[in-house]
């Protein structure tokens, strides 16, 4: 009788098993979207290093967590900052969160974005605020279609919208411009 009991306890396992592997295998199969887009690798607290064609550092990106996802090549990032280096001037940017598109070398970011550009002898130092900035890597343009407020020593600027050229140091403001400028003394 105990023989016959345990036998209907692993039947009764094993089919249990059996059912929830299948409906396991289903959802996956039903929804593509579940099934190819799974993060490949991870990593937390990490900086990478982008090199130029001259070997000197393009880019770094400092964050707390990455997730990266083999289908589309993407990447999500927690708490991304990133350093921008060229001569005479660095430029920093950081947020809650971003997605990494490598083959179209854009970086999206979200959630309280803060671009800020250090001092050069002939430029003023600029901050740049908002919540949702798309950057290009290569060409180093930066875009938004959100508030953003820019301010330098000089200036302070709200505008919808704005493009802005991290290797000219220039800026477009798009649309809905308020702002004050002091001349400088």
């Amino acid at each position: 009788m105990r023989t016959f009991i345990t036998l209907i306890i692993v039947i009764t396992i094993v089919i249990i098993t059996y059912w929830f592997q299948m409906g396991i295998k289903q959802q996956f199969e039903t929804d593509p979207e579940i099934s190819s887009h799974f993060p490949d690798y991870f990593m937390e607290n990490f900086t990478i290093t982008r090199m130029n064609a001259q070997g000197l550092p393009q880019y770094t990106l400092r964050a707390k967590k990455m997730l990266h996802y083999d289908d589309d090549g993407s990447a999500e990032i927690e708490q991304p900052f990133l350093t921008f280096n060229q001569v005479g001037s660095t430029i920093t940017v950081q947020a809650k969160r971003a997605q990494y598109l490598k083959d179209k070398n854009v970086i999206y970011l979200h959630e309280d974005v803060i671009v800020f550009r250090t001092t050069k002898p002939e430029k003023n130092e600029l901050s740049i605020h908002t919540d949702y900035l798309k950057i290009n890597t290569q060409s180093r343009m930066a875009e938004t279609d959100q508030i953003a407020k820019i301010t330098t020593h000089f200036a302070k600027f709200n505008t919808v919208g704005l493009v802005f050229d991290g290797l000219q140091g220039s800026f477009k403001l798009m649309s809905q411009v308020k702002g004050i400028y002091e001349k400088p003394r």
